[in-house]
């Protein structure tokens, strides 16, 4: 087997086990970016968030969370939870999960002439050109992500001074 090569180990996506419980059912709120509405005081609808993030093909969605900083470019950063999709097709240029010598990891899926590519998202780090010999498959195709912003458990935020 083809050792692979790399200037820094490969950032990795830890497969997650999803738990499904009862639907989550919470209101949908319009808020503007902009200006204040007078229209803001309804509710535009309720959204069950599990259906909402992973969908009607829940036998084929896995969730993975991210570790390192190689796909930074494409919004992915390090600790995220991602979607995964194993039913969905993938072509050249999806984000992908993909098993390269039994590590999974986290890349632009690119196909040049026969070519099989894993691409990051960051130029500190190289693309990963894939070879026969290699243990190497495709786990599915990235369809989501699930971010928390902020920590509830952190400290109160301190207003900026205006001049």
């Amino acid at each position: 087997m083809h050792k692979l090569s790399v200037a820094r180990p490969l950032d990795t996506a830890t497969l997650l086990k999803p738990v499904y419980s009862a639907p989550v059912l919470r209101p949908i709120f319009q808020v503007p970016a902009g200006y204040p509405s007078a229209a803001q005081d309804y509710m535009e609808q309720e959204l069950d968030i599990t259906n909402f993030m992973l969908g009607h093909r829940r036998a084929s969605v896995f969730l993975f969370r991210i570790g390192g900083n190689s796909m930074i470019e494409a919004g992915i950063f390090n600790d995220d939870i991602i979607i995964v999709d194993s039913a969905l097709e993938v072509q050249d240029g999806h984000i992908v999960v993909a098993s390269v010598l039994g590590e999974y990891t986290c890349k632009y899926y690119r196909k040049v002439k026969n070519q099989v590519w894993l691409v990051p998202a960051n130029p500190e780090f190289k693309p990963i050109k894939i070879t026969e010999e290699m243990d190497f498959s495709i786990f599915g195709r990235y369809d989501g992500l699930i971010r928390k912003t902020q920590s509830r458990n952190t400290k109160p935020f301190k207003i900026p001074t205006l001049e």
